[in-house]
């Protein structure tokens, strides 16, 4: 079953001041490098040198559709997903994205996997991201502005509520290779059985780089929404 493009799986269900967005400037690089982690081998793109200057923000995110995803309910979904696409293509501060390994673009950042949660209703997929940020601010900046926060308005209308988070953040320290799926739904997991920590963290009750808790900076948002306007 074919997936839908990178926008179309962010619009969750706004619970506050969590993630729901995500868009990429895509990495060129060799994609025949392996890696190794505790989950898998794998292989990634080249990571470029502007990268490792220091840890990136790693994201997952979750949602389940109510109903298939083909069904005429989705209708609102699909038709603000391709402009969702576009405006997250160009957004600021992202650095890349795992593709998926039925789709064309991106290689997929290890194997597909889905949290305990996931109930397969016949589509044998759910909307999940696994994506890199250069930080919270911009990450937090693109989600609630636009378009993209409108989604989020609407986002009750397609997705169902559960007591799963819909997204997790952590800070990515290995900068040799790429986050994978696995590590995405571990930290996920993690979420929801203990709460935020520097391990596995949402937009409220952030952490920072040495592992300590933070506030965004409203003001950087603030200008970042501003530019992209």
């Amino acid at each position: 079953m074919k997936k839908p493009p990178l926008g179309a799986v962010f619009c969750l269900i706004d619970a506050g001041p969590v993630f729901s967005g995500s868009a990429f400037l895509y990495v060129s690089g060799s994609e025949n490098i392996v890696f190794r982690s505790k989950h898998t081998v794998e292989r990634r793109p080249e990571v470029r040198s502007e990268e490792l200057r220091t840890m990136l923000l790693a994201l997952y995110t979750f949602g389940q559709f109510i109903k298939p995803a083909d069904d005429e309910a989705n209708d609102g979904f699909r038709d603000i997903n391709d402009p969702i696409f576009g405006i997250v293509d160009v957004a600021e501060g992202l650095i890349a994205r795992s593709g998926y390994a039925s789709d064309a673009g991106p290689l997929a950042w290890g194997e597909e996997v889905y949290p305990r949660f996931y109930d397969d209703r016949g589509d044998g997929w759910a909307p999940a991201t696994l994506s890199l940020w250069t930080d919270i601010e911009a990450l937090y900046a693109f989600t609630y502005s636009g378009l993209h926060a409108e989604a989020i308005r609407r986002g009750r209308e397609w997705f169902r509520q559960g007591d799963w988070p819909p997204l997790v953040m952590w800070w990515h320290a290995d900068v040799e290779r790429r986050p994978i799926w696995a590590e995405g739904v571990e930290r996920y997991e993690f979420l929801h059985d203990h709460g935020a920590s520097p391990f596995a963290f949402t937009f409220k009750e952030p952490f920072d780089r040495d592992g300590n808790r933070t506030n965004l900076d409203k003001t950087r948002v603030r200008e970042l929404r501003n530019a992209a306007n």
